[in-house]
Parts: C-alpha cells; structure tokens; sequence
C-alpha cells in the first residue's frame, strides 16, 4: 500500500468511529430519564451496548492492522495503526477546540450584558449628580431619571426542564435525569418573570389542576 492509501484507510476508520461514537451519544442524549420505566432491561442493554461498541470500535481501529501483521506485513500494521490513531487525535482536539469556543462565547454574551447594564448605571449617576442651571444662573434639582430597566428573560431549565430560571443562568443548574408522571404538566405551563421579579412557574388554575391530579411515585 503507498502512503496516501494507508492516510485514506486511516481516516476512514477513524472518521467511522467518530460517526458511531457520535450516535451512541445522540442516543443516550435522548433517552434520559428511561431508566426510571426501563426496570431490569436497562443494565442488560448497556452491558450489551459496551460489547458491540467494544467490537465495532476495536474491529475499525485494529482490525485491519492485525491482519496485515499476520500476514507478516508489520510494518505496514504499525503504520496503519498509529495514522488511525494519530485520526482520532486530531478529531478529539477539533471537538474539545468547539467546546471551549462555545463556553468563551457563552460566557462573552454575558460579559456584554452585564457592562451594558453597568454603563447604564454610571450615566444614570452622573447625570443625578449634575445640577440643572437656569437663564437667571440658578441651580435647580432635577428630578431623579428613571434607570432602565432591564428585562430578565425567563427559561425551563434542568434535565427534565421543571425549574424556571433566568435565561442568562440556564446553563448553570443541574438536575437529576429522572422523570415523575407531574413533570408534563410543565410542558404547557408559562415559564416568566413573576410579581416578585424572580422567574417561576405561573400558577394558573391549570397547572394546579394537573399537578393534583398527577400521581407521584
């Protein structure tokens, strides 16, 4: 084989594991809160989920360097096992290079609302302590302006996305991956800011109907 074919071969098996790596986490993504109904079935399902995943990856990454190996190609083997690997290097930085992106980002958007609402603070301020002259050279008081008012937007949040918070802290709480039979009740509830100025669920007479009339386990 020449080089580009085992820089090819290598890619391919890697790009392969990444591709089935990504699935098996859609999948577990979007099945939280099963192992509340899933009872016996579910241990069995993940042993057998860590086999064939231990299978499928092993077969991609050393498969083929094990057969050339004992076809007494070692060289080759050794090579195209470590390009594999080499691969799959180079996909695990680019993801964790997005994630740390993300979170910078995240937290610049948020940097950025909060130095608004400082510079409007400050004006605010100096503006109150500024007197006001009249045509005759009289100092006047000028009523105190109104701050602005910065609006909270209100979010569900949580695994099961039961708690209402403010937006800008959503991705801060964490909860357990679990699922009660009241937690749909939420599904049409209004998640906004209440009289207080907190967010938090409304409690209309809908909510509170179909929370007493929800079972809790």
């Amino acid at each position: 084989m020449k080089t580009f074919d085992y820089i090819l071969k290598s890619f391919m098996n890697a790009g392969g594991v990444c591709i089935y790596v990504s699935g098996i986490a859609w999948l577990g993504f979007n099945t939280q809160g099963i192992d509340n109904v899933a009872g016996f079935a579910l241990p069995v399902f993940m042993l057998l989920l860590f086999v064939v995943s231990a299978s499928i990856t092993g077969g991609l990454v050393l498969g083929k360097p094990i057969l050339l190996y004992l076809e007494g190609m070692k060289r080759e083997a050794l090579i195209l096992f470590f390009t594999t690997l080499g691969w799959l290097i180079v996909f695990l930085v680019v993801i964790a290079s997005t994630l740390f992106y993300s979170q910078a980002t995240h937290n610049e958007t948020d940097q950025k609302k909060i130095d608004v609402f400082d510079n409007a603070t400050t004006t605010v301020e100096k503006t109150n302590d500024s007197p006001a002259v009249d045509s005759n050279n009289n100092t006047k008081s000028l009523p105190p302006p109104e701050i602005p008012k910065v609006v909270k937007q209100c979010v569900p949040a949580g695994c099961s996305s039961v708690v209402c918070v403010d937006a800008t802290k959503a991705s801060e709480i964490v909860t357990a991956c679990e699922y009660e039979p009241w937690y749909a009740c939420y599904k049409s509830a209004q998640c906004e800011v209440q009289t207080d100025g907190e967010c938090g669920w409304t409690q209309t007479p809908e909510l509170t109907a179909c929370r007493a009339n929800s079972p809790i386990r």
